[in-house]
């Protein structure tokens, strides 16, 4: 599943099976391993928001964490 953080998808959440990681035009700036599948829907705006946040530390375009879209299926 890829969440886009903008309009064109210059980055994006990009969910697997043991792991999460939030990506600059395709190419993986973070990650974490975790079970997607087996989160609460908190936990996955937790895991969200450091990696969201680990590139902020790296990246000056990193769109604004608070119009980000919201579309966690439970």
């Amino acid at each position: 599943m890829i969440i886009p953080l903008d309009e064109n998808c210059n980055w994006s959440i990009d969910v697997y099976t043991d792991h999460v990681e939030i990506s600059r035009h395709n190419r993986c700036v973070s990650m974490e391993e975790c079970s997607w599948s087996s989160m609460t829907t908190t936990e996955r705006e937790s895991v969200c928001n450091r990696l969201i946040k680990d590139a902020m530390n790296e990246y000056a375009d990193v769109p604004d964490v608070s119009k980000r879209p919201i579309c966690f299926e439970v």
